[in-house]
């Protein structure tokens, strides 16, 4: 009879109920017998799949933080095998999902004309390195080794500005790494303090006293200028009264572990690049975007006030040690000092005089990516061609001056992008566009002597966030017809 009829059960219901009971057992038998390692890895596979089906924007931000080195109980620098790291498989995790991204996706818009030249001049920076690899007086793993952030910052930007993303997956992105930072940023405020040292969420490669305060270097320190590029951008340009408070507050939390940090070059590049980016954006940006800007000074200003009283609050050591202001006043001093021992702007200049001499003649190739282990520069500290304090000299000494261009060609596209659009075009998301040209002056003025560009934490931040300028809702390039082409039929393959 009709009325007992047996519902109908879709296949994959079916498949899922019939394999819940093997699996059960399975589990089970795994943690009775010791392999729940293997459980948890099963796990963490299960959950990134599904975060690439269905959060894009959620598994990018992991992965960022993950190869930062900011995530909460878990330390990324660890090695997975032999010679890889953590850090690693999440660069090579993102590079790998942004290609099956890619090669899977059933979207049939192209990418944005400036991530298509993005995309090109980075194959060129990753050609490039291989070339210099294959030169190199070195083993090609060692030289491998010794460039994979170079390696690593092409292959990512040859793929993820293709990524087409939504405005909620953007969203969601923005999203996770700001709690990041965020947590990131207290851990750091907690540790300068003394007041705990929480080495679960603050994971530092080394730790100095300096002017009373303690210096932390961490990978994360990198994301503390872009969190607060683009903090100060929404706190500027949103309609959410609420939400533009929750950023004032973010922004002065963040500017507070910025300043602690008592990195010169940031301060310095950041202050500069707002003052900059703002007033371009004041007088040349679209009507109406830059009416609200210039509406809305008092809100930028109150935004410093408020990370004054913030570090004043959270870090009155800062201020009442005189670290800070003594460590502002010493960019005066160290200038023009020769005295290596007491100015650090003489110890580079000496160093990089080091490395000129080693250079030579070799500026267009560079003298190769020759580790310390393989040749030792008894000249150079430590005998490597790579120091942490040189920024761009890590890109000169290594891959030439071709290969430094290569690095910087991006991020001077995406600038000028940004610029244009700004000033023609209303973009959906006009904050992104104003704190992208904030974060992107302050990263090209601060790689003088940050390694921002040149290191392996901060090559994934900086080609995601490229990455992230590129979308059209940045740009706010027009959506272009789908080309069809015998061969390159996929959007991805079109120059």
């Amino acid at each position: 009879m009709k009325g007992h009829a047996l519902p109908r059960v879709s296949l994959p219901t079916m498949l899922g109920t019939l394999l819940t009971f093997p699996l059960l057992v399975g589990t089970g038998y795994a943690i009775t017998h010791g392999h729940s390692k293997y459980l948890i890895m099963l796990a963490v596979v299960g959950v990134y799949v599904a975060l690439a089906m269905r959060q894009r924007g959620v598994l990018i931000g992991l992965l960022v933080l993950a190869a930062m080195d900011g995530i909460p109980f878990f330390t990324a620098t660890h090695t997975a095998a032999p010679k890889v790291t953590y850090q690693d498989l999440a660069t090579f995790g993102l590079i790998g999902t942004a290609l099956v991204w890619l090669v899977v996706s059933p979207a049939p818009s192209r990418p944005t004309r400036t991530a298509r030249r993005v995309s090109l001049v980075a194959f060129a920076l990753f050609v490039w390195c291989f070339v210099v690899i294959l030169r190199s007086d070195a083993r090609f793993l060692s030289a491998f080794r010794f460039g994979s952030d170079f390696v690593a910052f092409g292959a990512l930007l040859v793929v993820l500005p293709r990524v087409q993303l939504r405005t909620s997956e953007i969203r969601a992105l923005v999203a996770v790494l700001g709690i990041g930072t965020v947590l990131f940023s207290i851990g750091q405020i907690l540790f300068v303090e003394g007041v705990a040292h929480l080495t679960w969420l603050v994971h530092a490669s080394g730790a100095v006293k300096q002017l009373g305060l303690t210096r932390v270097y961490a990978g994360m320190n990198d994301m503390l200028t872009c969190g607060v590029s683009f903090s100060i951008a929404y706190a500027v340009l949103s309609h959410d009264r609420r939400r533009q408070l929750l950023a004032i507050a973010i922004s002065a939390l963040l500017g507070t572990s910025l300043v602690i940090q008592l990195t010169r070059a940031r301060w310095i590049a950041l202050v500069g690049s707002l003052l900059l980016v703002t007033l371009w954006f004041a007088f040349q940006g679209e009507r109406r975007v830059a009416g609200r800007l210039r509406s809305r000074m008092g809100t930028l200003l109150g935004v410093a006030g408020a990370g004054v009283v913030a570090t004043l609050l959270v870090s009155p050591s800062a201020l009442s040690s005189g670290a800070v202001v003594q460590r502002f006043l010493s960019i005066f001093t160290d200038i023009g000092s020769s005295n290596s021992a007491t100015s650090n702007v003489a110890v580079r200049t000496h160093v990089a005089k080091a490395m000129l001499g080693v250079l030579g003649g070799q500026w267009p190739f560079g003298v190769g990516l020759v580790p310390p282990t393989t040749h030792f520069y008894s000249t150079l500290p430590l005998g490597s061609l790579r120091d942490v304090d040189l920024g761009v000299f890590n890109a000169i000494m290594t891959i030439g001056v071709i290969g430094a261009v290569l690095i910087y060609a991006p991020l001077v596209i995406v600038l000028l992008r940004c610029m244009r659009s700004a000033r023609a075009h209303v973009v959906e998301l006009p904050w992104l566009n104003y704190g992208g040209q904030i974060w992107l002056v302050a990263t090209l003025v601060s790689s003088l002597t940050l390694v921002t560009l040149f290191s392996k934490s901060g090559v994934v931040m900086s080609a995601v966030v490229v990455a992230l300028l590129c979308q059209r809702q940045v740009t706010g390039e027009a959506e272009l017809p789908e080309e069809t082409h015998p061969i390159r039929g996929s959007p991805w393959l079109t120059p």
